[in-house]
C-alpha cells in the first residue's frame, strides 16, 4: 500500500488538527492535575483524623502474641458470709525448648540447671521435664504435662533460684520455663449444699450445675488481653486490656444448719438406708432456702470425676448398661432432687384439701366427721390407714370425730369426705392456688413442673377426687409442697422460695439485691392458726410422734405415698414440720424413697430423722423451750400412719 494523498492535502490537515490537539490536552492534563491533587487532599485529611484507629490496626495485624488475661469468678457466699465457692490461682508451667537450647550453647549447663531446678522447686521428675524438653526442641511453647498447676509459692522459690543463679559465677543460667496464670474453682466445704451450689468445669470458664450455672453470667466476669506488637520505631511494645473479675452471691444458705442437717443424715444412712433421701429447711415467712441436703451429696472439688461405687454397691450395678449408668450420674447424683423429682406427696398433701375446704366453706372448724375404716367410692372400697383398728373413731372411742383430730389420725375418710363436698372444681383449683404442677420460680437450674401429672377438673371423676384427697394419683415437687405448706403456717401468703440475696461487684458494692416475692394468699389467718394447732396435735399425740421432743413446739405432717405398681411394698415416707410451731422459723422437710427397713409403709423413719435433726436444730436456731434443761428426743408408742405390709389403700369390690 502507498499514500496516495498528496503533499499538499496532508500538509494543510496537520496545520488545522494540531491546535485543537494541544487545547484539549492541555485541557484533560489540567483536569487530571487537579484531581490528584484533590485525592491527595482527601487522604492527608482522613489519615489525619483517623491516624490513631488505622495506627490501631496496623499494629493489630503486625502482633505476634496475643495473651488472655483469666478473669476470676466471683465468690459464692452463705448467708453469715462464710465463702462456700472461690477461685484460687495457680501457675501453668510452661516450657520454651528454643530458648532453653539456644541458651546452652553460650552457656554451658544450663540444661542441667534448668531441669534441676524445675524438679527441685516443682516436685517433679527430672526425666520427664529432660523428655519433654528433648522431644519439643524446636518449640517455644510447651503445656508441661497439659495440667500441672503450681502455687505462688512455688513459682517465687523457682524465680528466687533463677536470680540467685544469674548473680553466680557459674556460666550456667535457668531459661526457657516461664507461666501462665489460670484459676481454678476451690469449695472449702465439700460435699456441703453441692445441690445448691453446683460447680464448673476445670478453668472456671463455665458453670455446670446449681448456682455456678444459674448465676454463670454474673459470676464469671470478663477475659481480658495482653498483645505484644511491633511498634513505630519497630521495638516490641504492649498493650493491655485488664480482665473484669466476676461479682460475688450473697446466698441465703446457712452452712451452720447445712453441717447440722448433713451429720444427722449420715449418721441415719449408715445406720438404715435408703434407696434416695432429702431434705429441704427454709424460711416459711420469706422463702429463703436454708439448706437442701440428700443421700447423693457430692465433693464439688471432685466435680465431674466422681464414681458411681462411691454411692451404690457393685451388686446394684452389675449389669447396668452405659447408658443407665449415665443417667444414675445425671439425674440422681448431680441433679437436685427436691427441685427435679416428682413424687405422690401422700397425706403431706391432706393439709391443703383441709384449708381449701375452710375456706370455701364445705366444713367450719366444728364440722366432725365418722371414720369406720374405709370409704365406699363407685366399685372401689377406699381404705383408711386405721382400717384394720376399726377406724379412727374406733381408735378415739367416739363416733365423730373433730377436725383437729383428724389431723392428728391422718384420716382419709374424712379428707375424702372433704374432697366430695368441696366438689372437683375447687378441687382442682386451690391446687393451682397452693401452686401444685406449677414451678415455683426458685432460682436454680432444673426445676420441674409436674405440668401433666395432675388430674384436670374434667379429669377428676369420684374415685380420683376421692384418692387425691390423700396425696395419691398426682405428683408434686419438695419445693412445691414446702412452698405451699409454708403458706399455710405463716398466715396465709405464699412466697416464691429463693437462693441468692444480693449480687456484689468486685468493689464491695451491691448492684442487686433480691427481696422476698410474695405470689398470693393462699388462706386466711384464722385457717392458718387451725392448720398449726392440727399439726402441733399431730407430734404431741398422733402420727408424728416419733418427731416430739420433750419441751419444744414442733408441728407437723406425716406422709406415706404407695410407690406403682400398687402392692409393690415401696413407699416414699416423709414429714414437713415447722417450729416453733406458733409462730415458726424453720420448716424443715424429709422425704425418704424406699427406705431400708422392714415395713416401708410407715413414716417413722422420716420422723426419726426429722427428729434427729430438730434435736440439734433447736438451739442453734434459738428456738427456746418450755424446760430449763436440754432437749430430750421422744419416741413414745405414737399412734402412726403405718400400713399393713404389702397391703394397699384402694380394693376393689367385686
Amino acid at each position: 500500500m502507498y499514500d496516495r494523498m498528496p503533499k499538499s492535502q496532508k500538509n494543510k490537515q496537520t496545520k488545522y488538527i494540531k491546535p485543537y490537539m494541544r487545547q484539549k490536552l492541555a485541557l484533560l492534563f489540567l483536569i487530571i492535575v487537579l484531581a490528584l491533587c484533590g485525592l491527595a487532599t482527601v487522604i492527608v485529611v482522613r489519615a489525619f483524623k483517623t491516624h490513631e484507629e488505622y495506627s490501631r490496626k496496623a499494629l493489630t495485624q503486625l502482633s505476634y502474641q496475643d495473651t488472655t488475661i483469666p478473669a476470676k469468678s466471683g465468690n459464692i457466699l452463705d448467708r453469715n458470709g462464710n465463702i462456700v465457692a472461690t477461685s484460687e490461682k495457680v501457675y501453668i508451667l510452661i516450657l520454651d525448648p528454643s530458648v532453653l537450647y539456644e541458651a546452652e550453647e553460650l552457656n554451658k549447663g544450663t540444661v542441667d540447671a534448668t531441669i534441676q531446678a524445675a524438679a527441685e522447686c516443682f516436685g517433679l521428675d527430672e526425666a520427664q521435664l529432660r523428655q519433654a524438653f528433648e522431644e519439643n526442641k524446636e518449640k517455644a511453647y510447651v503445656r508441661f504435662g497439659g495440667k500441672t498447676e503450681l502455687t505462688q509459692e512455688q513459682v517465687d522459690a523457682f524465680e528466687q533460684k533463677k536470680e540467685e543463679m544469674d548473680d553466680s559465677a557459674t556460666t550456667a543460667r535457668i531459661r526457657g520455663i516461664w507461666f501462665e496464670s489460670e484459676y481454678r474453682r476451690k469449695y472449702p466445704y465439700n460435699e456441703l449444699a453441692s445441690k445448691i451450689i453446683g460447680y464448673t468445669t476445670q478453668d472456671t470458664s463455665q458453670g455446670l450445675y446449681g448456682l455456678e450455672l444459674q448465676y454463670d453470667e454474673e459470676l464469671r466476669g470478663v477475659n481480658g488481653r495482653a498483645y505484644r506488637y511491633i511498634g513505630d520505631e519497630a521495638e516490641p511494645e504492649q498493650a493491655t486490656v485488664p480482665a473484669i473479675d466476676g461479682n460475688t452471691l450473697l446466698t441465703t444458705i446457712d452452712m451452720n444448719i447445712e453441717r447440722i442437717i448433713t451429720d444427722n443424715v449420715n449418721e441415719w444412712l449408715e445406720e438404715y438406708g435408703a434407696y434416695d433421701l432429702s431434705v429441704l429447711a427454709m424460711n416459711p415467712n420469706n422463702g429463703e432456702i436454708l439448706s437442701i441436703v440428700s443421700n447423693t451429696d457430692y465433693d464439688l472439688n471432685t466435680g465431674a470425676n466422681i464414681q458411681l461405687s462411691d454411692f451404690y454397691s457393685e451388686e446394684f450395678l452389675a449389669g447396668k448398661t452405659e447408658d443407665e449408668r449415665k443417667e444414675l450420674l445425671y439425674s440422681n447424683i448431680f441433679s437436685n432432687a427436691v427441685i427435679t423429682k416428682t413424687f405422690e406427696p401422700g397425706s403431706t398433701a391432706k393439709l391443703l384439701i383441709i384449708a381449701a375446704g375452710l375456706e370455701e366453706n364445705a366444713i367450719t372448724e366444728d364440722t366432725t366427721f365418722s371414720c369406720h375404716g374405709f370409704k365406699q367410692v363407685a366399685n372401689y372400697k377406699i381404705k383408711c390407714h386405721n382400717f384394720e383398728k376399726g377406724g379412727c373413731s374406733q381408735v378415739f372411742g367416739t363416733e365423730q370425730i373433730s377436725l383437729e383430730q383428724v389431723i392428728e389420725q391422718s384420716c382419709n375418710v374424712a379428707l375424702m369426705d372433704i374432697a366430695e363436698k368441696l366438689g372437683r372444681t375447687q378441687f382442682s383449683r386451690y391446687q393451682t392456688i397452693f401452686n401444685l404442677g406449677q414451678k415455683t420460680g426458685i432460682d436454680l437450674p432444673g426445676e420441674a413442673s409436674a405440668e401433666g401429672l395432675l388430674y384436670t377438673e374434667d379429669q377428676l371423676n369420684v374415685t380420683e377426687l376421692a384418692t387425691n384427697s390423700f396425696g395419691q394419683g398426682y405428683n408434686v415437687t419438695m419445693i412445691q409442697l414446702a412452698s405451699a405448706f409454708s403458706s399455710l403456717i405463716n398466715g396465709g401468703t405464699y412466697y416464691q422460695p429463693y437462693v441468692v440475696k444480693q449480687i456484689i461487684n468486685p468493689e464491695g458494692q451491691v448492684v442487686k439485691e433480691f427481696e422476698p416475692i410474695k405470689v398470693r394468699e393462699t388462706v386466711s389467718k384464722e385457717t392458718s392458726e387451725l392448720i398449726k394447732r392440727g399439726c402441733y396435735r399431730t407430734v404431741e399425740e398422733g402420727t408424728g410422734g416419733g418427731t416430739k421432743i420433750e419441751g419444744y413446739h414442733i408441728g407437723g405432717k406425716t406422709g406415706t405415698a404407695e410407690k406403682l405398681p400398687r402392692g409393690n411394698g415401696k413407699y416414699i415416707v416423709s414429714i414437713i414440720t415447722a417450729a416453733p410451731i406458733e409462730d415458726p422459723q424453720i420448716v424443715l422437710y424429709v422425704a425418704i424413697d424406699e427406705p431400708n427397713v422392714e415395713n416401708q409403709a410407715d413414716s417413722y423413719p422420716a420422723q426419726q430423722l426429722a427428729g434427729w435433726i430438730w434435736k440439734d436444730l433447736v438451739s442453734y436456731a434459738g428456738i427456746f423451750s418450755d424446760l430449763e434443761e436440754g432437749p430430750e428426743e421422744v419416741n413414745p408408742e405414737q399412734q402412726d400412719d403405718s400400713w399393713p405390709e404389702g397391703s394397699s389403700f384402694i380394693e376393689e369390690i367385686k
